[in-house]
């Protein structure tokens, strides 16, 4: 009786592993053929043609994906099947922003005083807000600093070590003091 549930166990085990190697092979199956097709259908560069560290395309794969990008844009605005741009509307559009960075240029722009005065009014009150932040965040950084120098002392003992690693406090530390110092950089950034 034992022998027999050892082998059905044997069995189900064995037809549990086929059963996922199956579904790893045609999950990788079928999301290949999916990129395939992606790549195909929408002309994407090969990563075989990107080079460099971070896989920074080539230029020939740039302009290609710009070109098509710019079809793709086209096609959507206008409603054309060709995706390219007609010369009328290229000319349009060059004379347009010719004529408005003429006209930015021309204009000289001055803001009037109840401008500066509030944008002056605000600069103060954000300059406040960002000392009393700044101050809560340097405290609080203290106290996280004391709380962890307090935790490694007691990890020193074999008993507390344990106790402090069952409850997970050096976790719940650590992520508060690098939440408070993530917080501290961006305000002294700004």
């Amino acid at each position: 009786m034992k022998i027999e549930l050892i082998k059905n166990s044997c069995l189900r085990t064995e037809q549990f592993f086929t059963l996922i190697v199956i579904c790893l092979v045609s999950f990788d199956y079928y999301y290949h053929q999916s990129d395939q097709n992606n790549i195909i259908a929408y002309n994407i560069p090969d990563p075989v043609e990107c080079t460099g560290i971070f896989n920074i395309c080539t230029d020939v794969g740039k302009e290609r994906l710009g070109r098509q990008s710019m079809r793709a844009i086209h096609e959507q605005m206008d409603g054309d099947k060709d995706g390219f741009f007609q010369s009328s509307e290229s000319t349009d559009l060059k004379i347009a922003l010719n004529q408005a960075e003429e006209h930015a240029q021309q204009e000289s722009y001055e803001p009037s005083s109840e401008l500066i005065d509030l944008l002056k009014r605000t600069y103060r009150t954000e300059e406040i807000a960002f000392e009393v932040k700044r101050k809560l965040t340097e405290n609080s950084l203290m106290t996280a600093k004391e709380q962890m120098n307090k935790i490694s002392k007691m990890q020193k003992g074999v008993f507390h070590a344990l106790r402090i690693a069952h409850t997970n406090c050096i976790v719940n530390v650590k992520e508060r003091l690098t939440e408070i110092h993530d917080e501290y950089v961006e305000r002294e950034e700004r």
